[in-house]
């Protein structure tokens, strides 16, 4: 389970194809913002995450993602 975090739409389509294929259930966000959301509802092993977003970043969507106990491993 991967949660792509893309806001450009072509790319998120790229990377959702290409993990799709294999096999791999995916979801896209679209927005830095509902990061935390999405994650709680999807519950990803993993969260491919795009270093520049719309009114925040990747760096600090991360760190906010660690400082949450349940999402620690």
């Amino acid at each position: 389970r991967v949660l792509i975090v893309e806001d450009d739409a072509a790319q998120a389509k790229f990377c959702e194809a290409v993990l799709r294929h294999r096999g791999i259930q995916t979801e896209v966000s679209t927005s830095g913002l509902d990061v935390l959301d999405r994650m709680a509802a999807f519950r990803p092993d993993l969260v491919l995450l795009d270093l520049y977003l719309p009114g925040t970043n990747g760096i600090e969507i991360a760190q906010l993602v660690r400082e949450r106990p349940e999402w620690a491993f």
